[in-house]
């Protein structure tokens, strides 16, 4: 999932195109959902704009159709998730046409502040053809949409302020507990392996005595881009607060993880940076990093998040300059 997030990023951050935006959620659901038809419906006064990109039934590109009659009523005037593994014998039957072959729904609300915005809608020809962690994985995708879209849709000349961080222009903490949320949800679906790494500027006081908070800040821009140009351009880097960073490494095991870290910090090591340009010693900035991969052992984020956080202090404990993964020590 992170790679949807990644994209829906670069997808509003030089645009306010929405309709873009909702296609690109509805392809990555479809990816992940064993579906037979997935779509978006942008709601906009008394009717909803559809968006379908996979579409077994004849709902077209574009096409409106009136909120007054569609059978979803849980999600448009509750604004709460739809899940039926027998749509026709719940009476949701979908209203557009040609749907009457509908036996699976997944239908979630797409809010923006206290607004309903659109619907997202999954289903399929069978029963009982989703799942939980369906409906979870969907849930989680309206979600992101609606946080990325908040300000696009109200304030386009604030609308990446919520999920980036001000300072270096990385992805912040709040988007960084929806991105691993996502993504073990992906990987509790799919089997696929998620590492995380957690990257903490070393001796960052001294430095900061050395150099003053302003050089400091310039700085920690340097390390950001160094630590965002040392990973794939669909993992999520973000900025959890002060000198720490962390990165999503999505499709990635713990071994492979290690030779990011590894990297990583050799970088940085060698870097010439711009605010040390006065100081006799340039080699004064590292880094410690902890690693940890999502295992059957973890219930959850909150497993994975402490396993790397631990995995960090023992770097630290160690001497610092160096990366642990969680499990080898």
């Amino acid at each position: 999932m992170l790679s949807a997030i990644t994209t829906i990023h670069h997808c509003i951050g030089p645009s306010h195109d929405v309709d873009a935006l909702a296609r690109l959620v509805v392809r990555e659901i479809v990816s992940v959902v064993p579906c037979d038809g997935c779509l978006i419906a942008l709601i906009e006064n008394k009717t909803a704009k559809v968006i379908p990109l996979k579409r077994a039934v004849r709902a077209y590109p574009g096409m409106t159709i009136s909120l007054d009659g569609w059978h979803l009523e849980d999600v448009v005037k509750m604004k709460s998730s739809v899940f039926a593994g027998n749509a026709i014998g719940a009476g949701l039957t979908p209203g557009f046409p040609d749907a009457r072959a509908v036996k699976s729904l997944i239908a979630v609300p797409i809010i923006i502040g206290e607004r309903l915005a659109g619907v997202i809608q999954v289903d399929a020809f069978r029963e009982n053809a989703f799942g939980e962690d369906d409906l979870r994985f969907v849930e989680l995708m309206a979600r992101e949409m609606g946080i990325a879209t908040e300000t696009a849709i109200k304030f386009p000349e604030t609308r990446i302020t919520s999920i980036r961080d001000g300072h270096t222009g990385l992805l912040n903490r709040k988007k960084f507990d929806v991105d691993i949320e996502a993504e073990v949800a992906r990987s509790q679906i799919q089997g696929k392996p998620i590492t995380v790494m957690m990257v903490d500027v070393d001796r960052l006081g001294l430095l900061n005595d050395a150099l003053g908070r302003e050089r400091v800040d310039v700085l920690l821009k340097e390390l950001a881009y160094t630590i965002s140009h040392s990973v794939r351009p669909l993992d999520g880097v973000y900025r959890n607060g002060g000198k720490e960073f962390a990165v999503i490494l999505t499709n990635t095991d713990a071994k492979d993880a290690g030779i990011v870290a590894d990297r990583l910090i050799e970088r940085v090591t060698v870097k010439n940076y711009e605010a040390l340009a006065d100081l006799e010693e340039k080699n004064v900035v590292t880094v410690s990093i902890g690693v940890a991969s999502f295992t059957g052992d973890f219930q959850g984020k909150e497993d994975l998040v402490s396993a790397v956080e631990s995995a960090l202090m023992k770097a630290k404990e160690d001497g610092m300059n160096r990366y642990r993964v969680y499990g080898r020590f």
